[in-house]
């Protein structure tokens, strides 16, 4: 029986999947902090915690807590303008304002069609804004960049673009 429990140290080991469902939990509409905080460990990957429960202690939930402290400090807002993903650069689209009528259309069809909120669409706007130097857009990638983006861009990376302002996520 696994007795460990995976959690996230600093933004930088927060995934952009992970923080969009950390965004969708809203801490006043649980019972009580612990189911909270078990929502949240749940989101880190820590699936079988109920095998656990027997084991630890209240007092070791606070210390859990204690460690993800980080998430009460918005990360830091730099202009970065790529972000190296898996051996490859993946370079900001440097002006919004010049986006293809196609892009543009991408990005809010994409949304639209998925009914997406502000965090959900953060995804979808990089599919279309971040990519290799060079490579000409194509809508045909989209999809594919949206779920590669959220497994393995860190939050850190995210706000470090500068592409959004963090709304946070209570702790």
């Amino acid at each position: 029986m696994n007795r460990e429990i995976s959690i996230p140290v600093s933004w930088n080991d927060v995934t952009l999947r992970e923080f969009i469902s950390l965004s969708a939990l809203d801490f006043d509409s649980f019972e009580s902090p612990i189911e909270y905080y078990i929502h949240v460990l749940r989101v880190f990957g820590n699936e079988d915690l109920e095998s656990i429960f027997e084991y630890i202690k209240t007092s070791d939930l606070e210390s859990i807590v204690s460690q993800m402290s980080f998430m009460n400090i918005e990360p830091e807002r730099l202009d970065n303008k790529f972000v190296d993903i898996r051996g490859v650069r993946y370079h900001l689209t440097d002006n919004l304002n010049e986006l293809t009528i196609g892009e543009y259309v991408s990005i809010e069809s994409l949304i639209d069609q998925d009914k997406l909120n502000t965090i959900e669409a953060i995804p979808t706007i990089l599919s279309v804004i971040l990519r290799p130097e060079n490579e000409v857009f194509d809508s045909s990638k989209c999809a594919e960049r949206i779920e590669y983006f959220k497994d393995n861009l860190s939050i850190d990376e995210v706000i470090g673009m500068s592409v959004f302002f963090l709304s946070g996520v209570k702790l």
